[in-house]
């Protein structure tokens, strides 16, 4: 989104506030300090995924859903063991390998289960990522309007101390009354309070966004103001189309229905006979006189197990009815607060539109009282008034943007438009 007028931000800010006095203020806040550097908003995104530790759980759930899987895939291999009995050395001794042929997808649906899992994990991980990055978005910028606020009541207590300064010659002249001299002192003690209530607030972002990207000494970084988002106007329903294509908790939901029906087959199968071969080697002695290799086939026939069996299908069953339940829940809050964000965002825009307007008029009004004091024509205390008026709707102009963003960062969470970071290698830490 651009500035209502060219260069807004920097030239006309410092065109209105041309007192020595602030312009040194403000340089306080928004130029960087010596010897520091600068931090963007995509460095921040980064630093707070790879600092997050919910991330890296999210990256060890992934491995252990890895590790699970291959142990069910394990079925695939034959099993081979040695069996050496002392001191009947020969008894029962030798080497055997026994190899499942057939157990009507019980193994299959098994690893399925798994491998849905594993993927599950993985939208999880991408899903805690991406809530990294937006709570780094929205931290960063909620610094960048504590330092507004900061520079208003910078800018507010100067124009009282002014104020002030003129209101003692005044009393010494005997112009004001020392009642009037009392208000002006009791408002350059309040504006004196606003602005070190500015100051702790914007040290409190600082500490919380610095946090968050696991910096520990953050006094030299400055902010560098990104460019704003450009929001595409679509119709509400093709929005929520892409979200429930794009969102990965939901896509995380579907792969854990997948395992679920997976889950539900390989139940079923354990009704089933399994259908084995079996290869040794024994040893010479009591049972085997001579060393020899058999082999040879069989099968294990469930018959009874106390009813585990169809206990267990239902379990299945309703796990996989839960899971349903859940995505069709994740569906109707995600689309309800997808419209419920645009509609926002839509007043958002409305409360920049007007912003901007009164913006502008702010500052035709100061230009016209910086000339009208330079001409004899108006008073200081007319052109401090247009001064203050003008920083009055600068800070509601950053308020609005700010407001904007912090929609814009919400709905691209929900919608996968979020990036999910550059995190470090699993294996690390």
């Amino acid at each position: 989104m651009t500035a209502p007028f060219p260069n807004l931000r920097f030239e006309l800010f410092r065109q209105a506030f041309f007192l020595p006095l602030l312009a040194a203020l403000f340089a306080l806040i928004s130029a960087p300090s010596a010897g520091g550097r600068t931090l963007s908003l995509e460095e921040a995104e980064g630093m707070a995924v790879n600092a997050s530790l919910e991330v890296r759980l999210a990256g060890a759930e992934v491995r252990i859903s890895e590790g699970r899987r291959r142990e069910a895939s394990s079925s695939y291999y034959p099993n081979v063991r040695a069996r050496i009995i002392a001191p009947f050395v020969g008894r029962e001794s030798g080497f055997f390998a026994d190899q499942v042929i057939w157990d009507f997808g019980r193994t299959r649906n098994r690893v399925k289960s798994q491998r849905s899992l594993v993927e599950a994990a993985k939208m999880s991980k991408e899903n805690t990522e991406r809530e990294a990055v937006r709570r780094a978005r929205k931290t960063f910028f909620s610094v960048l309007l504590e330092e507004a606020r900061l520079s208003y009541a910078e800018t507010n207590h100067g124009l009282a101390m002014m104020n002030l300064e003129r209101g003692r010659i005044l009393e010494k002249n005997g112009r004001i009354s020392n009642l009037e001299l009392a208000e002006q002192e009791s408002e350059e003690k309040s504006m004196l309070f606003e602005k070190r209530r500015a100051q702790n607030a914007v040290e409190t972002a600082r500490f919380e966004l610095f946090q968050l990207l696991d910096i520990q000494d953050g006094s030299n970084i400055t902010l560098e103001s990104p460019e704003d988002l450009e929001f595409e106007a679509r119709p509400a329903k093709e929005i929520v189309a892409s979200a429930l294509e794009g969102n990965a908790y939901l896509r995380g939901l579907a792969e854990q229905l997948r395992s679920d029906e997976a889950n539900v087959r390989a139940a079923r199968a354990e009704y089933m006979p399994v259908l084995y071969g079996r290869v040794a080697y024994r040893f010479k002695g009591e049972g085997a006189e001579t060393p020899a290799f058999i082999a040879g086939a069989g099968a294990t026939i469930p018959i009874f197990e106390g009813f585990s069996r169809p206990a267990k299908v239902d379990r299945m069953r309703a796990a996989q009815q839960g899971t349903k339940i859940k995505m069709s829940l994740e569906k109707q809050r995600l689309e309800r607060d997808i419209r419920r964000l645009l509609l926002e965002i839509t007043h958002a825009d409305a409360d920049i539109m007007l912003s901007r307007q009164v913006l502008g008029t702010a500052q035709e009004k100061l230009i016209l009282a910086r000339e009208k004091e330079k001409l004899g024509a108006g008073s200081k205390l007319d052109l401090k008034f247009a001064e203050k008026e003008y920083a009055k709707f600068y800070l509601k102009y950053e308020e609005s943007l700010y407001n904007r963003r912090v929609l814009l960062v919400d709905l691209m969470f929900l919608t996968g438009g979020l990036p999910s970071g550059d995190t470090e290698k699993e294996g690390e830490n």
